[in-house]
């Protein structure tokens, strides 16, 4: 099961996934965090894929979801470090890619989401 840490910057939380992520139950924990995180007052979220070594179907459908549960929260979410794991190609295949604003570093993800340019 993978791991994740969740830090704070500069108002955004910043979430790091480490790991294969490809089953219901991880998806389910990333949900419960986000919506923890929520009920806390977070609004603005950094998805660090980085540590990624695999990603199915299953999974993308959980990003999917956490994506729309943060929208509907008033919320935003974007994804960075997808270079390992094939989660940037999964994305373009899917064309899901269109959907997630994708930065890659997460300096600049913290500073759009800053900006309000995501």
């Amino acid at each position: 099961m993978p791991g994740w840490t969740v830090r704070t910057q500069e108002g955004v939380s910043i979430i790091s996934l480490d790991g294969a992520f490809a089953n219901y139950d991880q998806v389910k924990s990333l949900w419960e965090t986000l919506v923890s995180l929520l009920s806390s007052g977070h609004k603005q979220f950094v998805l660090d894929l980085s540590g990624i070594s695999f990603m199915n179907s299953t999974s993308l459908g959980g990003l999917v979801s956490a994506y729309t549960k943060v929208r509907a929260a008033g919320g935003k979410l974007v994804l960075t470090g997808m270079n390992k794991g094939g989660v940037r190609d999964l994305l373009e295949i899917t064309k899901l890619r269109t959907v997630f604003d994708v930065f890659d570093s997460e300096s600049e993800a913290v500073a759009a989401l800053q900006s309000g340019a995501a």
